[in-house]
């Protein structure tokens, strides 16, 4: 998720203008794609949150900056982070808190937050390396760090908020598999070993610890947990490590959610999604709506919203689909391929119901990233041919 650099940008908007083609054309709706200034000396960026307020944040990086966390409110960049080093950004909330990691050099990932700007490390003691890869609107932040228990490596999780931490679980024996999500309501979800048997629980406050039997799976992964504590899972069958499959925990049931002709997977094959920063998500409503993927007869991966636990098929004609993000209306934003002779050539929707609107650019590719949990509003990245990327709002 990285930018672009103002110096390039302003030569090849400048080129654009020139063409003729600096204003891209508008929606049925009236709405449009914008392309987001950089701050001074990067080249690159990616736009990859927006909040309810409608303020935007991902990361810019180029020439000597490094890779830094920023935000643009009103369409005017603000870094989160000005100083040196490098920064990821994995969660914001409306409460103007923006949290992931910093790196000072070659010295440990500290967990950060960035707020009213100052950067606060959350990196807990005698963490060898750390990240906050969740934050609500309750103030709450998601910290995994990682700590070596006497020659053994455990990762913990803990739940920060206001200046005080308390660690929810230990993972005794962290695999590429091991992850947490926090959601709106407070809930916590979590995939862990206790040296023996590996589980997945849910805790919330002073609730009762709640556990996902895995039943029948090797592994069960958490991928989205909405306000009611419903939770989107990925879950992995023996003998098959590579192939998650969509389902969603309700109501204390763990139910599959269907295909469009058999499998569904909420992230598939790329791993990557474990990563806090992988483009894509929110994959759960609060209504328990969700996205994901689903090949059709043809084997060709579509992009799927599942209603009432019905599969709704949002690509029909792609050869394969990416990124898909659900908010609170229903509303998705996906991206959707078919091949061709010269390559993959990519388009990317917003889709609101049976109404289908394409999001273009004329400097190249758009990649979309996630949306706003209300309104038709998209963020992400515009790449083009040369490789250079450039964050965008389409509203």
């Amino acid at each position: 998720m990285v930018r672009k650099t103002v110096r390039v940008a302003s030569v090849v908007l400048g080129a654009v203008v020139a063409l003729g083609l600096a204003a891209p054309p508008a929606s049925a709706q009236g709405r449009q794609l914008r392309l987001l200034p950089l701050p001074a000396g990067a080249t690159r960026g990616t736009a990859t949150d927006i909040t309810a307020a409608g303020v935007v944040y991902g990361f810019a990086s180029g020439g000597t900056a490094g890779v830094r966390a920023v935000s643009w409110v009103g369409g005017r960049v603000v870094p989160l982070e000005p100083a040196g080093g490098t920064s990821e950004l994995h969660d914001v909330n409306d409460l103007g808190m923006a949290v992931g990691s910093h790196r000072d050099g070659d010295g440990p990932e500290h967990a950060v937050l960035w707020f009213a700007g100052r950067r606060i490390d959350l990196n807990p003691d005698g963490a060898e390396s750390s990240e906050a890869v969740g934050t609500n609107n309750l103030g709450q932040v998601l910290v995994r760090s990682t700590h070596d228990d006497g020659g053994r490596r455990v990762v913990r999780t803990a739940l920060w908020r206001a200046g005080t931490a308390h660690t929810v679980v230990e993972d005794r024996a962290p695999t590429g598999f091991s992850r947490a999500v926090l959601g709106e309501g407070g809930h916590v979800v979590a995939t862990f070993s206790d040296g023996t048997t590996e589980h997945t629980r849910i805790w919330r406050g002073a609730d009762p610890v709640r556990e996902i039997p895995h039943g029948e799976y090797a592994t069960l992964i958490p991928v989205d947990v909405n306000r009611a504590g419903d939770v989107a899972v990925e879950a992995i069958l023996a003998g098959m490590l590579q192939v998650p499959l969509a389902h969603l925990w309700h109501d204390g049931v763990l139910t599959p959610l269907p295909g469009l002709t058999g499998s569904s997977y909420f992230t598939g094959f790329d791993l990557s999604f474990a990563s806090p920063t992988a483009p894509g998500g929110p994959w759960l409503n609060s209504a328990g709506d969700a996205v994901g993927y689903s090949p059709d007869a043809g084997s060709n991966g579509h992009s799927v919203r599942w209603h009432h636990g019905e599969p709704i098929d949002l690509t029909p004609a792609a050869d394969l689909s990416f990124n898909a993000s659900i908010n609170e209306r229903g509303q998705v934003s996906t991206q959707s391929c078919i091949d061709s002779p010269t390559g993959s050539l990519c388009t990317a929707l917003f889709v609101d119901g049976a109404a289908v609107e394409e999001i273009t650019s004329p400097m190249g590719r758009v990649t979309p990233f996630t949306l706003h949990p209300y309104l038709p509003r998209v963020v992400g990245e515009v790449s083009a041919p040369d490789g250079t990327t450039l964050p965008f709002l389409w509203s």
